[in-house]
């Protein structure tokens, strides 16, 4: 995809996109507890934007998110992160 221009974007589908290179880091290994991934998704219409850089905010917030909870997993039971979209009006 030419993520250079701009254009109209499921939001939703730049945020799956980063779930999927970041799963990795959700799984739970010898070390860790793994981090659940809670989504509520609204229904949104597609955005305007430059899909590349979007889609680089979501990895910068999703990654940081990750490292916190990496930062305090003495806890018994996994982490969550929930993720959730809503429409605010017909402008936001």
């Amino acid at each position: 995809l030419d993520e250079a221009e701009v254009k109209a974007v499921d939001i939703h589908d730049g945020i799956e996109s980063t779930l999927l290179i970041l799963q990795h880091r959700f799984k739970a290994n010898g070390q860790k507890l793994g981090i659940e991934i809670i989504k509520d998704y609204s229904e949104l219409p597609l955005v305007e934007c430059y899909a590349g850089k979007l889609n680089q905010v979501f990895m910068n917030i999703l990654a940081n998110a990750v490292d916190a909870l990496e930062g305090q997993q003495a806890q018994e039971k996994p982490s969550q992160i929930t993720i959730r979209t809503s429409s605010v009006g017909s402008d936001w």
